[in-house]
C-alpha cells in the first residue's frame, strides 16, 4: 500500500530545516561506519555440496566445514570489516584436507561480501595451484535475524548513497541493510540538490520505476513494507537514475 510523496514544504521551514539537517547530516552519513560487527553470522550456512558452522565473536569470524559434502574438511579465520567498495566483507585464511589427514596440506585465502543478516557471496577463494573461485552464495538456515526491528524506518538520499538515521543505528547491522518489522513504514528523503528517482522490484512492495516516483531536493517518499512469508525477506532499494545506489530492508515474518 503506497502512502504517498510528502508535499514540498514553504521557504521558511526549508530554510529551518536546511540549517537542522545541515547540523545533523554529520551523523546521519556515518551512521554505517564500523558496524559490521553487529551482524550476527554465527549459525548453520550451506550452498549446494557444502555446509559450515560459523562462529563470531565480536569482528571474528571462524568456521568449520566439509566443502564438497564432506569430502574435505576445512577450517577458517577472518575478520569481519568495511570494504570501501564492497560494504561488510570478511577475509581470512583457511586450510583443509581430506578427513583425517593432519596436519592439513591445502591452504589459502578467502573473502567474502556479506549481503545482509542471512546471505553472503565469496568474491576471491585462492588456493595455490588451483584457479581462484568466485560467487558462491551461501544462505543461512534457519534465517533467524536477532536484530531489534523498526517500525519506522528513515532514509535520506545524500551524496548518492541511502543513509538511515544516526538515531536507528541500533537496528542497522551495516550502512547498507537496517531492520524492519512487517507492515513498518519507511520514509525516502531526498537531501541532494538534483532529482532521485528510487525503486523497488521486490514481489509485495514493488514501487517506482521509470520515473514514476520522482524526488526533487526537499521531496519524500513513504510506503508500508510487508511480508506474507515465514522468514525474513529482503527489499532491495534501488534509484533509477544513479546504478551505485542501493540500500536492503529486511523485512521480519508477521508472526514470531
Amino acid at each position: 500500500m503506497m502512502l504517498g510523496a510528502c508535499r514540498r514544504p514553504d521557504r521558511l521551514t526549508i530554510a529551518i530545516s536546511a540549517l537542522l539537517i545541515a547540523v545533523g547530516i554529520v551523523a546521519v552519513s556515518s551512521a554505517g561506519a564500523g558496524v559490521s560487527s553487529s551482524y550476527n553470522l554465527t549459525g548453520y550456512w550451506t550452498t549446494p555440496g557444502t555446509s559450515l558452522t560459523l562462529k563470531q565473536s565480536g569482528r571474528v569470524l571462524t568456521w568449520t566445514g566439509g566443502p564438497d559434502n564432506r569430502a574435505w574438511i576445512q577450517t577458517f579465520k577472518g575478520t569481519i570489516s568495511d570494504d570501501p567498495f564492497y560494504g561488510p566483507t570478511f577475509s581470512g585464511t583457511f586450510q583443509q584436507d581430506e578427513p583425517g589427514r593432519l596436519p592439513p596440506r591445502y591452504r589459502g585465502t578467502m573473502k567474502a561480501q556479506i549481503q545482509d543478516s542471512c546471505s553472503f557471496t565469496f568474491l576471491s577463494i585462492v588456493q595455490t595451484g588451483q584457479p581462484t573461485v568466485r560467487n558462491i552464495h551461501f544462505r543461512k538456515v534457519p534465517c533467524d535475524v536477532t536484530t531489534r526491528p523498526l517500525a519506522r524506518l528513515n532514509l535520506v538520499l545524500y551524496k548518492k548513497r541511502f543513509v538511515a538515521d544516526s538515531r536507528q543505528a541500533s537496528s542497522c547491522p551495516s550502512e547498507f541493510e537496517c531492520v524492519v518489522r512487517n507492515g513498518a513504514v519507511v520514509s525516502i528523503c531526498n537531501r541532494d540538490d538534483f532529482y532521485h528517482q528510487p525503486w523497488v522490484l521486490s514481489s509485495g512492495n514493488a514501487f517506482g520505476g521509470h520515473g514514476k516516483v520522482k524526488l526533487k531536493t526537499g521531496d519524500c517518499y513513504q510506503r508500508r513494507f510487508v511480508n506474507k512469508d515465514s522468514e525474513a525477506i529482503q527489499v532491495k532499494i534501488y534509484d533509477w537514475i544513479h546504478s551505485q545506489e542501493r540500500f536492503i530492508v529486511t523485512v521480519l515474518p508477521g508472526k514470531r
